[in-house]
C-alpha cells in the first residue's frame, strides 16, 4: 500500500497493510478522516493478517533473504498459505535468488502467521 508520511506528497513510500492499519488508527484519531481513508482504513482491518511488529519483523528477515523491499511487503501483505504462492510473488522480483529462497521465506510466514 501506497502510504504518504505526513501531509506531504513528497513523503510517500510503500508501507506493508498492518503498518498502514496502525497509521490510519492513529489519524483516526486526530480528526479530518476523509471518505477515502475510511475506506482505506477498513481494507486494512479487513485484509491484514498479522500484527504491525510481527509484520516489521517479517519483512526485515525476509530481506535478509536477499528479497527487495518490495517483494517483502507483498509476502507479508498476502501471507501466503503454500510455497507455490511464495514462488509466485518471487517471480515478480528482478533479483535471482536460490531456489531454496521461497521454502525459507514460507517458513518464516508460517512461524509469524496469526493464530485462530
Amino acid at each position: 500500500m501506497m502510504f504518504m508520511s505526513g501531509r506531504n506528497d513528497k513523503m510517500a513510500r510503500i508501507v506493508a497493510l498492518p503498518e498502514a492499519l496502525e497509521i490510519l488508527e492513529k489519524r483516526e484519531k486526530e480528526g479530518e478522516f476523509g471518505y477515502e481513508q475510511t475506506l482505506a482504513l477498513d481494507y486494512a482491518k479487513k485484509f491484514s493478517k498479522i500484527d504491525e511488529p510481527k509484520a516489521a519483523e517479517l519483512k526485515k528477515e525476509l530481506q535478509e533473504l536477499g528479497m527487495s523491499e518490495n517483494i517483502a511487503i507483498s509476502i507479508v501483505n498476502v501471507m501466503p498459505m503454500d510455497v507455490t504462492q511464495v514462488k509466485q510473488i518471487l517471480a515478480n522480483d528482478k533479483k535471482e535468488l536460490e531456489p531454496e529462497t521461497a521454502d525459507k521465506a514460507f517458513a518464516l510466514v508460517e512461524g509469524n502467521r496469526s493464530k485462530g
